[in-house]
């Protein structure tokens, strides 16, 4: 029993931390937005490259965090994500 909610409390954990994740992004969505509209001003090619690498950006470290929460991840990774194994 103590082995099951030992599990259920490190995926409660990775859950939160996922979240708080994604609440910082939120920010970044503002600054996204204001530099799209005056690229997108400037030029509609412009305006794809800049969607296209803020995308990438944000999938990426989305792809990390992911990655470094699960117990195969390099140990180099796993040093900057909150939730330990």
């Amino acid at each position: 029993m103590k082995a099951l909610l030992r599990v259920l409390g490190r995926m409660m954990a990775q859950v939160v931390v996922f979240l708080i994740f994604l609440l910082m992004l939120v920010p970044v969505v503002g600054l996204a937005k204001d530099s799209l509209s005056a690229a997108s001003g400037f030029h509609w090619m412009a305006a794809l490259l800049l969607d296209s690498a803020w995308l990438f950006g944000v999938l990426t470290l989305c792809l990390l965090v992911w990655y470094g929460m699960r117990p195969s991840a390099p140990g180099w990774l796993r040093d900057y994500i909150l939730v330990r194994w």
